[in-house]
C-alpha cells in the first residue's frame, strides 16, 4: 500500500486526491473499530478523507461523539478536532493482501419478465428477495458485502414519482437485516441504463435509454436522490448507480452518472458510490473503442463532490467475457490476471479506485482433475487483486440467491438450513480471501489448506507447461442473461 504524502492542514482541500474508500472487516470479523487505530476516520471506511471532513463540518460547534468529529473526547466538535483530523488526512488502513469489501451478488429481485407499465411482475412468483438465512450463511463464512440487484421500475413505478412503499419495504428489510449483522449492502438497479425498455430487447433497446427525451438525466437523478435520502444515515449502504450500461455514447453515460452523483450528495448522503462504465463495464475492455469513446478516457470526467467513489467493473473468463459458458478461455489459469491488468494499471496511473462487481467460474471447473483449473484461476485472480489493494476495494461473486437451482455459478449451498446442507465447491476457494488470517498451522483446516496448495502448485506447473499463451479476441458480446431457464422472459 502506498504511503500518502504529508499534507499541510491549511492546504488540505486544494490537494485532495481521489478517495481511497476502505472499510475494515471489523463488524463481520470481530476486530476492533478504526476509532482506536485510525484517527479521523469518522465514517469507518478505513481512510481519512474529504467525506470525514464533511461529517465533522456538519457537526461543527455541536455536542457529539467520536463518530461525529469529537476526536479529543471533550464532548464538543471544535476547531481542535478539525486540526486533529487534518493532521491525519490521507491516511488509510487495510490488511496486507486483503481487500475491504468481499462478498456475493444475491439475485432474485431483478428476476421475472421485463416490467411494463401496470405489469411489474408478481412478488413471490416472478421475483423475490434474498432471505435472512442467506445473509447468515455468508456472514458465517466471513463475507461482509452483498450486492443486491433489483428493477428500477418496481421501486419507482412512475418516473419522478415516489418510491413504492411495498417494494421499498422488501428491499429495506433485506438491507436492514444485512447491515445489522455488520455487512455492507450494495444496492443497484439492474436495468442496463434503461427504464421501461422494449421487452424484446430489454438490455439494449433505444426505448427507455437514460439521457433520452423519455428518460432525461433529471429522472435518473430523481431516483437516486430518493434512494439516497433513505440511506444517508447508514454508511454500510453502498450505491451502485447501474448494472452494465451499454449501446449508448460513453459521454452520455458519464453525464447520467454525474447527474445521479450530484443528486446523491445534494440529498446529504456521503455513502460510497460505485460507478460502472459503458460497454457492459468489462474490465478487459475498459480501454476498447468498439462501444465508442473508451471508458479509460471518458470516465475520467466523473465528478463527485465528496470524492467517495470507485469504478465498478465486471469480468468473466470465457472466450468473449460474457459469462455464458462454463469454459475458461484457452484453459489458462492466469486469464483473470491478464484481463484485470490493464484496468489495474489505469487505476494506478489516474489515482482512481476499482471494484469487481461480478466475476465467477463454474463450480464444475473446481476440483482435483487436471482439467479443473477454476480454483487455480480464482486463486490467481483474487491474489492479484489483494496484492493491488491500494486501488482495488474488493469484489462480489456472481451469484447467490434463492432461485438459482443448479445454475453453473450459484454459490448458495444446496438445502440451505437443512441437515443435508452442502457447500458449493467455489465457496472453499473464495473463503481464504475474506477471512483476515489463515487458521493456526496445527489445525485440521490448515493441514488441508497446505495439502490443497501443494496439489495446486503441481497442477499449475502442469498447465503452464502444456498451455501456450495466445492472443485474446474481444467480442462486443451481449452480457449473459442471468436467470434460470424457466424464469427468463
Amino acid at each position: 500500500m502506498r504511503n500518502p504524502p504529508t499534507r499541510s492542514p491549511l492546504r488540505t482541500r486544494a490537494v485532495i486526491e481521489h478517495l481511497e474508500s476502505r472499510q475494515l472487516l471489523a463488524a463481520a470479523l470481530g476486530h476492533e473499530t478504526n476509532a482506536a487505530t485510525l484517527k479521523g476516520d469518522l465514517n469507518g471506511d478505513g481512510s481519512v478523507s474529504i467525506a470525514d471532513f464533511i461529517i465533522l463540518a456538519s457537526n461543527f460547534n455541536s455536542p457529539g461523539d467520536w463518530s461525529k468529529g469529537d476526536l479529543n473526547g471533550d464532548g464538543l466538535v471544535t476547531i481542535s478536532d478539525f486540526i486533529d483530523l487534518a493532521s491525519n488526512f490521507g491516511a488509510t488502513e487495510t490488511m496486507p493482501g486483503k481487500t475491504l469489501f468481499n462478498g456475493v451478488n444475491l439475485a432474485g429481485a431483478e428476476f421475472g419478465a421485463t416490467p411494463t407499465p401496470g405489469n411489474l411482475g408478481t412478488y413471490g412468483s416472478a421475483y423475490t428477495y434474498p432471505s435472512t438465512a442467506e445473509v447468515d450463511y455468508y456472514v458465517g463464512k466471513g463475507m461482509d458485502t452483498f450486492r443486491l440487484p433489483f428493477r428500477w421500475e418496481r421501486l419507482q413505478p412512475t418516473l419522478n414519482g415516489s418510491l413504492d412503499a411495498t417494494e421499498f419495504s422488501r428491499l429495506n428489510n433485506f438491507v436492514s437485516y444485512a447491515t445489522s449483522k455488520g455487512a455492507h449492502v450494495i444496492i443497484e438497479p439492474h436495468n442496463f441504463a434503461r427504464y421501461y425498455p422494449d421487452p424484446a430487447n430489454f438490455q439494449s433497446s433505444a426505448q427507455g435509454l437514460i439521457g433520452s427525451a423519455a428518460v432525461p438525466y433529471s429522472a435518473f437523478a430523481n431516483f437516486w436522490s430518493r434512494v439516497a435520502d433513505n440511506y444517508k444515515s447508514n454508511p454500510n449502504v453502498i450505491f451502485n448507480l447501474m448494472n452494465e450500461p451499454n449501446t449508448m455514447p460513453t459521454e452520455q453515460w458519464v453525464s447520467a452518472s454525474n447527474s445521479a452523483i450530484s443528486a446523491i450528495r445534494a440529498a446529504g448522503a456521503n455513502n460510497l458510490i460505485l460507478v460502472p462504465g459503458n460497454g457492459w463495464t468489462g474490465a478487459w475492455t475498459w480501454s476498447a473503442t468498439w462501444y465508442g469513446t473508451p471508458n479509460a478516457t471518458a470516465m475520467l470526467n466523473i465528478v463527485d463532490p465528496a470524492q467517495n467513489f470507485a469504478f465498478d467493473v465486471h469480468q468473466y473468463l470465457d472466450s468473449d467475457g460474457s459469462g455464458t459458458s462454463s469454459t475458461i478461455f484457452n484453459n489458462d489459469p492466469n486469464i483473470g490476471v491478464q484481463r484485470l491488468t490493464t484496468f489495474t494499471n489505469w487505476l494506478k496511473q489516474n489515482h482512481r479506485r476499482g471494484f469487481l462487481g461480478e466475476f465467477a467460474v463454474a463450480n464444475s471447473t473446481i476440483g482435483t482433475a487436471a482439467s479443473q483449473i477454476g480454483d487455480e484461476t480464482l486463486n490467481n485472480m483474487l491474489s492479484y487483486i489483494g496484492a493491488n489493494n491500494d486501488v482495488w476495494l474488493g469484489s462480489t461473486w456472481w451469484a447467490g440467491g434463492p432461485w438459482w437451482g443448479n445454475y453453473m455459478f450459484t454459490l448458495d449451498p444446496t438445502n440451505l438450513g437443512q441437515p443435508s446442507q452442502t457447500d458449493r465447491p467455489a465457496i472453499g476457494v473464495l473463503q481464504p480471501f475474506f477471512t483476515p488470517n489463515p487458521p493456526p498451522a496445527s489445525s485440521p483446516a490448515a493441514a488441508e489448506s497446505a495439502t490443497l496448495q501443494t496439489r495446486k502448485k503441481a497442477k499449475l506447473r502442469h498447465h503452464a507447461r502444456l498451455v501456450a499463451a495466445a492472443p485474446q479476441q474481444v467480442h462486443a458480446a451481449y452480457s449473459r442473461w442471468m436467470l434460470p431457464q424457466d424464469r427468463r422472459d
